[in-house]
């Protein structure tokens, strides 16, 4: 079989035969590699206007139904209270210190458990909602220990709202992946479910 050869390359003395058949798949790769690396930066772009909105609208569906959870829960344990003073036989007062010691923190846990079997079995209501999960940083699903070292640095930064406030700033500063404190300490991404 007798190859076809471009012009010989060489400075002079070593002259270097590139068959046709290898320069034009390489010229078809190269055009390939172009065309796949600028669809991949239109979808980066697509996704640098998507993901930030809907990571706002999932955290804001997760915390309105983590407090209506919370308020059903809380009126269910000041019920429960309220007839466990009726089996006394004394008069339960709604004070404020009862309230703040005993129904809240009682309320917080029984919420938390709930809302952490529910977003271990099924995941995070407002990332189903919205079309995203979380992903490994460099490919692959989310490992659960993952998730569950990103929520638990979450849930320590959103403690006080400027915790909050700075871990928003960080997501929106970041131009390439939009990653949080929490997505970058556990190695995750939040992006669209695959």
């Amino acid at each position: 079989m007798a190859l076809e050869s471009a012009p010989r390359v060489g400075n002079g003395g070593g002259r270097i035969a590139i068959p046709i058949a290898l320069t034009k798949a390489l010229a078809a790769a190269i055009s390939v590699s172009i065309s796949i690396n600028g669809r991949a930066a239109m979808q980066n772009r697509r996704i640098d206007r998507i993901i930030p909105l809907r990571r706002l609208l999932s955290w804001l569906i997760d915390r309105l139904l983590f407090l209506a959870v919370g308020s059903i829960v809380l009126y269910a344990v000041g019920l429960a209270a309220g007839s466990i003073g009726a089996l006394r036989s004394q008069s339960v007062s709604l004070d404020l210190y009862g309230f703040l010691t005993v129904q809240v923190p009682l309320t917080l846990a029984i919420t938390y458990a709930l809302w952490l079997l529910v977003v271990m079995r099924f995941g995070p209501p407002g990332r189903r909602l919205t079309g995203t999960d979380l992903y490994r940083r460099r490919g692959g699903n989310a490992h659960p220990l993952r998730k569950a070292a990103r929520a638990l640095v979450k849930v320590l930064l959103h403690l006080t709202i400027i915790g909050f406030i700075i871990d928003a700033a960080i997501i929106s500063l970041d131009y390439g992946e939009r990653r949080s404190i929490p997505d970058r300490i556990a190695g995750t991404v939040v992006a669209r479910r695959r």
